[in-house]
């Protein structure tokens, strides 16, 4: 019989936009990786040296991470993106069911010319997702009502979350020397409060003329996108028969998990669309049994397209406001995502719920859990 696989314990550190001065852009990508390793052990109760591997996305470990930084771990690992890294730790597990696999991301602003650091999302990356976003809006047939409404409603879910305080559950705080405004310890999110729009959304929306004449190879209708975000996530995970060894008290099973490359030269490929159909017809599971979704909306129309193509309950989906309010934290995206989607399935007594990831280019994951 497979082992069950489980997810011991998700996390994130307060996200805060990468233009803006705040305590998490003065502390460096290290800081962070530290912050959010240290965070998320102390909190879930696992002893440090039961720990064998530390996967990362966002950091490369070869040759600049010094072991003895993470408690004498030599076993490092480096992904594009943190859902690619669970994914490689949960296959790990799978292969060793007594091993226990930390997974870590990691967003920041600064790069301070390190080479051993995997560059943010460069500027072919955001073109891809433009270019994407454009065709999707054409394929789908969205407006620019469609675009706006859905940007609006993200950000009023994430404030109203932030008022509740339901994302205490999933932040870990952040000291540094400056966050003395934040009482010394920095335990909220900077959300955004206005939607971020292209240039040439900006001059048809101040003109009034949708039919505005769009310079060549210009987006159409582009709408609103996500900032990007400075922040860490992470994610401890195991067998069931090992957390209960360990005695660790598991959160979530994982059901099903898929990765989906695009082709070689395929300029274009809605691969959030095709790992939710692999992911649902290997386990079985309608879209439409789902408690929480959490879909990649770095532009709205991305999480409209998949929205469009799924019935499901539009409540459901990213439920607590996604990239565009909280930022994109890029090769984080998913470990945030995760921390999000736990903490409100406890929440809300969901049991089921899917992520979606397209952090790295040319591939998507998709994963389905089951709240214990």
């Amino acid at each position: 019989m497979p082992e069950e696989i489980v997810i011991v314990d998700a996390a994130r550190t307060p996200l805060s936009p990468a233009d803006q001065p705040s305590p998490l852009t003065s502390l460096s990508e290290i800081d962070l990786l530290n912050e959010i390793i240290n965070g998320i052990t102390e909190r879930s109760g696992i002893d440090q040296g039961c720990i064998d591997e530390i996967h990362t996305a966002g950091i490369r470990a070869d040759g600049y991470l010094e072991s003895s930084r993470f408690w004498g771990f030599d076993i490092l690992h480096s992904a594009g993106s943190s859902l690619g890294a669970l994914f490689t730790a949960v296959n790990g597990v799978q292969a060793d069911p007594r091993g226990v696999a930390l997974v870590a991301g990691v967003n920041h602003s600064r790069k301070r010319g390190n080479p051993q650091l995997v560059p943010a999302r460069n500027g072919s990356r955001i073109e891809d997702s433009r270019t994407n976003a454009e065709l999707l809006v054409t394929l789908y047939g969205l407006t620019r009502t469609q675009i706006d409404n859905y940007a609006r409603q993200s950000i009023e879910r994430a404030h109203e979350c932030a008022r509740w305080g339901d994302y205490k559950r999933e932040i870990v705080p952040i000291t540094s020397p400056h966050s003395l405004a934040y009482g010394g310890t920095m335990t909220t999110d900077i959300l955004c409060s206005v939607p971020r729009v292209t240039e040439i959304e900006l001059m048809k929306r101040s003109w009034g003329n949708e039919e505005l004449a769009i310079p060549e190879n210009e987006p159409v209708v582009l709408g609103d996108y996500a900032h990007t975000a400075v922040g860490a996530g992470a994610a401890l995970v195991t067998s069931l028969r090992r957390a209960n060894e360990l005695g660790l008290t598991p959160r979530a099973r994982i059901r099903q998990f898929t990765e989906v490359y695009r082709r070689p030269r395929q300029k274009f490929c809605n691969l959030p669309s095709i790992v939710t159909r692999s992911l649902l017809s290997a386990c079985g599971f309608p879209v439409t049994s789902m408690d929480h979704v959490e879909i990649p909306d770095t532009f709205a129309a991305s999480a409209l397209a998949w929205q469009s193509e799924f019935a499901i309950n539009p409540d459901l989906l990213n439920p607590r406001g996604g990239a565009i309010a909280l930022g994109d934290l890029a090769h984080a995206a998913g470990l945030r995502s995760l921390a999000t989607m736990l903490g409100a399935l406890e929440d809300t007594g969901g049991i089921s719920g899917l992520i979606i990831g397209s952090e790295a280019d040319d591939t998507c994951h998709g994963l389905l859990i089951e709240k214990y």
